[in-house]
């Protein structure tokens, strides 16, 4: 890779790219979460009715997913001299 490429995207990893696109899906996240309150709701259930129930069931659903692979993680670790012989 030259150096040419290196400084191409470097844009994308410094600090303060990652700052403004950390504030820029914050922002996002409030403005699809507000707009929950204007949306119609059709219960199938008792709780899928409630107010913020997507976006509760999301977030909960995503840190489910991430302790699964956690776990898988833990379970399919290997010694770091399992390939050396």
């Amino acid at each position: 890779m030259t150096d040419k490429q290196t400084d191409d995207r470097e844009w994308s990893i410094s600090p303060s790219m990652m700052q403004k696109l950390r504030i820029a899906g914050i922002v996002l996240l409030v403005l699809v979460t507000l707009a929950d309150l204007f949306a119609k709701h059709k219960a199938y259930f008792g709780l899928d009715g409630t107010i913020f129930f997507n976006a509760i069931y999301a977030f909960l659903c995503s840190a489910a997913l991430v302790f699964i692979a956690r776990a898988i993680g833990m379970v399919l670790k290997r010694r770091e001299t399992y390939y050396d012989g």
